[in-house]
């Protein structure tokens, strides 16, 4: 490969592929956990089903938004060096970009977004199965209630069927506590495994260092014995998994340089970041990640509550490391999505502590057909609420992108004038899935139209304040967008 010639690289390829013949067996066993863990997880589960359905309707109805679409458009649907050397904004996940690439070549003849979306629905619908299984000991009822809370936290549920990382980095992020608490399998077998888990989510995107550094943290502070027992496996894993994690991307620093990573706009250090603005930046955090306001403090304070009842103090590393990070870093980061991971393992824990508190064995039947009820409520009211009120930032383009659409299905063609800037990189992406129906940008606008025509308005929604006039003549749509 082209990056080879740099004899530096060269070397430090060579000392990988080294270490890992020697750490061979050590690989080989690990990846076996990880699999049992994942294959344990899978069986029949009905609730599983019902998320599967929900998550797949949402995939196959909306079209892209803008990040998912500048993803498709820069890097997917391109070269595979376009996915692995190019990095014009952090939207290119690249490991993830680079499952949506396999899952586009493959299947680019079954138009729609579900394909490039195809990754991330496996690993939302495989993390409902690990919690279900490892955490809830396949329990319905409390699979219910997962199904209220993944639905309820409406910025992870977004993001469960969006064609970005972030549902692979929770994913992992699972997977990885999983084998931190299975004490059975050797050290070195579980450490191995846990940095070949934070190698592939750091390779979809750089920030999963702070939930690596969580959990991290959390294991050490949990049982500091074997860390020091295996002090120099745990330095020399590391330090080989930090040398491939670098050699992931080189193609980026030898194509783009260094500071497409390191001194992006998302990333470079602000100006001093003090402990009040880290606990401000926390409280931010937990609007964003977990239920709705006013409840969005109910989980993380329940969370602390039963560390501190059951006196499993590390569990708290989970929230002071991150936080301590942002704090060594000077970091505030923009885009709170990042910590999603950290929060629904969060979230994942206070609720195995409500399954081991309350087991369902003491639920009486009349109990579970209030608790059924409740679950039905609680889910029409999170789709409601979803749909209608919840701000989805960039993916307001898809829900008015599906608005245009509805509007324009009676038109051959549809013709637009003052496209913004959120709506650009979808329409090119859908113009590339569906090129029977293109939605063509023009400059100038005929005005000699009949006076039949006719001028529709776009439903508004309430945190999306655009609106749409549309001139149908002979079926063809004249689109004009007004802020």
């Amino acid at each position: 490969m082209w990056f080879l010639q740099t004899p530096f690289l060269f070397c430090l390829l060579l000392t990988i592929v080294i270490s890992l013949i020697a750490l061979r067996k050590i690989l080989v066993i690990s990846i076996q956990k990880v699999y049992l863990i994942i294959r344990n997880a899978i069986y029949w589960n009905p609730v599983s089903i019902i998320y599967s359905i929900l998550l797949i309707s949402y995939a196959v109805v909306f079209p892209l938004s803008y990040d998912e679409a500048f993803t498709f458009n820069h890097y997917t649907s391109k070269s595979l060096m376009n996915v692995l050397a190019t990095y014009q904004q952090p939207n290119n996940h690249v490991f993830h970009s680079l499952l949506t690439w396999i899952s586009w070549k493959l299947l680019h003849w079954m138009p729609g977004p579900d394909i490039v979306r195809l990754p991330t629905l496996i690993a939302s619908i495989l993390s409902f199965q690990l919690i279900s299984h490892h955490f809830l000991k396949r329990s319905t009822v409390y699979s219910l209630l997962l199904l209220v809370i993944t639905i309820a936290i409406s910025n992870y549920f977004q993001l469960s069927f969006q064609a970005r990382g972030y549902s692979i980095q929770c994913f992992l992020a699972l997977i990885s506590f999983i084998l931190i608490r299975q004490d059975a399998i050797a050290f070195n077998v579980r450490y191995f495994g846990f940095m070949l888990l934070c190698f592939i989510a750091l390779f979809t995107v750089p920030t999963y260092l702070f939930t690596a550094v969580a959990l991290g943290t959390f294991w050490l502070t949990k049982d500091v014995q074997p860390f020091y027992k295996n002090s120099l496996q745990v330095v020399l894993i590391t330090l080989v998994f930090s040398i491939i994690t670098f050699l992931a991307y080189t193609p980026i620093m030898l194509h783009e340089g260094v500071d497409a990573l390191f001194s992006n706009q998302f990333v470079v250090p602000k100006s001093k970041v003090g402990i009040l603005d880290v606990l401000l930046h926390a409280n931010t955090i937990s609007l964003f990640a977990f239920l709705p306001y006013p409840l969005a403090f109910l989980i993380p304070l329940a969370f602390i509550f039963y560390a501190v009842k059951t006196k499993q103090f590390p569990l708290l590393m989970l929230i002071v490391a991150p936080l301590i990070l942002m704090y060594i870093l000077n970091q505030s980061p923009k885009f709170l999505r990042i910590f999603l991971p950290i929060t629904f393992l969060m979230s994942t824990i206070t609720l195995h502590q409500l399954a081991l508190t309350f087991p369902t064995k003491n639920i009486k039947k009349l109990h579970l057909a209030l608790l059924s009820l409740f679950v039905l409520a609680s889910v029409a009211f999170g789709l409601y609420h979803f749909e209608y009120t919840h701000e989805k930032l960039d993916f307001n383009s898809a829900f008015h992108l599906r608005t245009i659409n509805r509007r324009t299905k009676q038109a051959n063609k549809v013709e637009m004038i003052g496209v913004y800037w959120h709506l650009k990189e979808p329409i090119e992406a859908q113009n590339k899935m569906h090129p029977e129906k293109k939605i063509k940008k023009i400059k100038v606008v005929p005005t000699h139209l009949p006076p039949n025509t006719y001028l529709v308005s776009s439903a508004v929604l309430p945190q999306f304040t655009c609106t749409d006039t549309f001139k149908l003549h002979k079926g063809r749509a004249y689109l004009y967008c007004e802020k």
